[in-house]
């Protein structure tokens, strides 16, 4: 039931905004982290557009800025790059903790923000940008079973995205 009742409020969103804002709210009940990060990444230039954070740390900008320029090191990024696979994957899945410490990624973002952790999941957005949801944790890594509900839940973000955008397209039609 508890499941219906996110599907039903997630597929609610009436625009990209509305979207964003609830996945950020919600998306912890789901697969519990401490910090969601909402990024929309255009894929030509690999820079982040847009980035949302739940909640926001006090010293964000630099933060962000510490992101962009270790952004390279994060294996799920460099993972989505290559295989355009968008299911959740997590830094365990590619590194150990030895190898994840001995990166810039490590020492001036994930360290900073207090993270061990992360698992993400890419949507498309349109043909050359994306929306990575990352969920990040201080303690225990991601089980399968995390793991498993982001995949179950990655189509239908997709496409409660999709809605979400052509719902607001067709509202500024009707309002030009």
């Amino acid at each position: 039931e508890a499941s219906l009742s996110y599907l039903r409020e997630l597929y609610a969103q009436r625009d990209p905004d509305s979207f964003r804002r609830y996945i950020l709210e919600t998306i912890a009940s789901v697969v519990p982290s401490e910090l969601t990060t909402y990024n929309e990444m255009d894929l030509r230039s690999s820079k982040n557009v847009f980035w949302e954070w739940k909640p926001i740390p006090s010293d964000f900008v630099e933060l962000t800025e510490a992101f962009a320029v270790y952004m390279h090191e994060n294996p799920c990024v460099e993972y989505y790059r290559r295989t355009g696979d968008g299911r959740a994957t997590k830094i365990s899945d590619f590194l150990t903790q030895r190898e994840l410490r001995k990166l810039g990624y490590y020492n001036e973002y994930l360290r900073k923000v207090g993270l061990q952790h992360r698992m993400s999941i890419v949507l498309p957005k349109s043909p050359h940008s994306v929306i990575a949801l990352a969920l990040g944790r201080s303690g225990n890594d991601f089980s399968e079973r995390d793991r498993r509900t982001l995949d179950l839940l990655h189509p239908h973000l997709t496409q409660a995205y999709a809605n979400a955008a052509a719902l607001a397209r067709i509202g500024q039609l009707e309002l030009a």
